[in-house]
């Protein structure tokens, strides 16, 4: 298929508008709307540019087991502070069991096929060799970020796909931890289970559990809410008096439910034990009730 570069640039121009639109939709708290747009157009926008190529027909590789992975991130604007860009890209993972490359939208080869498996991230490549996984330079492939290796590489994503955090959970020896866009240790892997914050912004707090015991830590791995807790979990409700949203974290000590709250200078308070979930979720998830 061939697309001209005027043609390509006329279409182009109107989907990029659309974008610009349904950005300002973002504006007014139309969050869902823009998500999933943003995923569809985004898409549109970066294939026709890759099919543009100056004008030029686009030759398709032949690609066995080709599966698609989708890079769809925010970013600050370096021009303006104020200004949220939405990063989307298609790619595709290719080859034989063992010997992967990476190809673009227009199926031009950006990594040979010599990987077990390979993560997109926004500005690097998280590369399985050899049984392990390692962090390379986007701008250099073969240039090592970091000389730790992993076990296992997890990104986490919301339900449009969207990157959510801008921490990467990483396991290694059956312990979780976490690492920046870049490879960097954040959070020493010393948990056996790892739950990045992706929802609740308000608190930004991510879950751990270590002995079978629950608590939170923040994004440097600091305890937050002492790891104790037979049962954990931060849910999001309304504040009866002002509608607003508010994070508490709901806990269970074996015998009784409670809930914590920040305090005025956003730490957590004493447990409230007035402070209850509803009887459908203590049923749900009071450890050892019957399901």
């Amino acid at each position: 298929m061939t697309i001209k570069k005027n043609e390509g640039e006329t279409i182009l121009t109107i989907c990029k508008a659309g974008l610009v639109a349904i950005a300002l939709c973002g504006t007014f708290g139309v969050y869902s709307l823009v998500e999933n747009s943003v995923a569809a157009l985004g898409s549109g926008v970066n294939s026709l540019a890759d099919m543009m190529n100056e004008g030029r027909e686009v030759v398709y590789t032949d690609m066995a087991n080709a599966k698609k992975t989708v890079l769809y991130y925010a970013e600050p604007d370096e021009n303006d502070a104020e200004n949220i860009l939405h990063r989307y890209k298609q790619y595709y993972v290719a080859g034989e069991e063992g010997q992967r490359g990476l190809y673009d939208a227009a199926r031009n080869q950006i990594l040979p096929n010599v990987y077990q498996d390979i993560v997109v991230l926004p500005y690097a490549y998280a590369l399985k060799e050899d049984g392990v996984w390692r962090f390379y330079d986007k701008d250099d492939p073969e240039r090592l970020l970091s000389e730790e290796e992993w076990d296992e590489v997890a990104p986490e994503v919301n339900a449009y796909g969207k990157y959510s955090t801008k921490l990467i959970c990483v396991c290694r020896d059956q312990q979780y931890g976490a690492v920046d866009q870049y490879g960097k240790v954040r959070i020493k892997p010393r948990w056996d289970e790892l739950q990045l914050n992706t929802l609740n912004v308000l608190w930004p707090l991510s879950r751990v559990k270590k002995d079978g015991l629950y608590g939170f830590i923040d994004e440097d791995g600091d305890v937050i809410v002492e790891v104790k807790w037979p049962y954990a979990a931060m849910e999001t409700v309304k504040d009866e008096e002002t509608g607003a949203k508010i994070p508490v974290i709901y806990v269970y000590d074996g015998q009784r439910w409670g809930g914590i709250v920040q305090n005025d200078r956003g730490k957590p308070a004493q447990v409230d034990w007035e402070l209850l979930p509803g009887e459908n979720y203590q049923a749900e998830h009071t450890p050892g009730a019957a399901q």
